[in-house]
């Protein structure tokens, strides 16, 4: 049997303010495609002010980082547990990306500072 994974991203745009990402890992056989468990978070209110609110699905330790849009580190902290309030209210208004890094995987997602 032969094996590969693959990572699939979809992107959504809503209104041209900003986009969500998921990301999707696959393992990809001859016989099938089965889908490969992987970390899974909301981030809200998107349009942010002050603080993000993340919630994961799994409660375990986490390492957060957002990065601006040339990929520029803003924000690295360490989150325990499924839920944590991060405060962005330093950021100048824009885009960002907040990428969370656990037992599960890796996943990122889009938020916007007003």
């Amino acid at each position: 049997m032969i094996e590969d994974d693959i990572t699939i991203k979809a992107i959504a745009h809503r209104e041209g303010l900003y986009s969500e990402t998921a990301v999707f890992d696959y393992t990809v056989t001859t016989t099938g495609i089965t889908r490969v468990p992987s970390l899974q978070f909301d981030v809200y209110p998107n349009p942010v002010r002050d603080v993000l609110h993340i919630q994961a699905q799994t409660e375990e330790s986490f390492l957060v980082r957002v990065k601006d849009t040339r990929g520029g580190l803003l924000i690295e902290r360490n989150m325990t547990g499924s839920e944590m309030d991060l405060d962005v209210s330093g950021l100048t208004p824009g885009i960002y990306f907040i990428y969370l890094s656990g037992i599960d995987g890796n996943a990122h997602k889009s938020f916007v500072v007003h």
